[in-house]
């Protein structure tokens, strides 16, 4: 798999790349937030990653610009896109659009809704997505799903080891000096993996522990208990 090699990605996965929750892209959704062409309704909701940077944009300036001149930079970042004819797959083909369009990574407006002119740097919204967007594709390389292994169940790529029972093992206590010490091949970039996976592809059902599976293994919690104060 190549980096950025799915042109249009879930809701979920887009609400991953925008640093958003998957609530915020529904409304851009509901609410036409995002230009027209961008948006694949047919098959599920699915989002370009333009649209996820389109979005990211418009909430995390919600308190700098007014809700219609977010749109107007956002239409207008559209119509550059679209007057160019190509999908925009990665960030270095955006980039190059932008600067060679009238219109720049940086913006510049003049509106009725400020005295002077006002700049918006798009530029580093296109960036975040991008690189989030690389972190997926990392995720979905470290791990694998395949009905030979596990039946399906998500695995660290070239183990049967599920990456669900890693994760809930370790939000339930389970020291995770312990579970590298069973699984030394488990580092933090993988166990940071585990966790986007699991956030772009969510699964339904509560998944077992590494100390259901293991039941020599025992959660240590730590409870601190401090005086009440008189």
């Amino acid at each position: 798999m190549s980096v950025h090699s799915q042109t249009y990605v879930s809701s979920v996965e887009a609400a991953y790349i925008a640093d958003v929750t998957d609530r915020d892209v529904h409304r851009a959704i509901d609410e036409q937030i995002v230009p027209d062409g961008f948006i694949q309704l047919s098959n599920g909701r699915r989002l370009s990653r333009l649209a996820a940077a389109f979005i990211a944009f418009y909430y995390k300036t919600e308190t700098m610009f007014t809700a219609s001149m977010r749109k107007r930079v956002l239409n207008t970042i559209a119509d550059q896109v679209t007057n160019s004819g190509n999908l925009i797959v990665t960030e270095h083909e955006l980039r190059t659009l932008l600067n060679r369009a009238e219109t720049k990574s940086v913006l510049h407006f003049s509106t009725e809704e400020a005295e002077s002119a006002v700049s918006v740097d798009f530029s580093k919204y296109i960036s975040v997505v991008f690189k989030r967007s690389e972190e997926v594709e990392r995720a979905l390389l470290a791990i694998s799903s395949s009905e030979d292994v596990m039946g399906g169940l998500p695995v660290f790529r070239g183990t049967r080891v599920p990456v669900d029972s890693i994760l809930a093992s370790i939000e339930n206590g389970v020291e995770l000096s312990r579970i590298k010490d069973s699984y030394p091949f488990l580092s933090d970039e993988l166990i940071k993996y585990a966790k986007i996976y699991s956030r772009v592809r969510p699964r339904r059902g509560r998944p077992r522990r590494l100390d259901e599976v293991n039941p020599g293994w025992k959660v240590k919690t730590e409870k601190i208990v401090r005086a009440a104060s008189k």
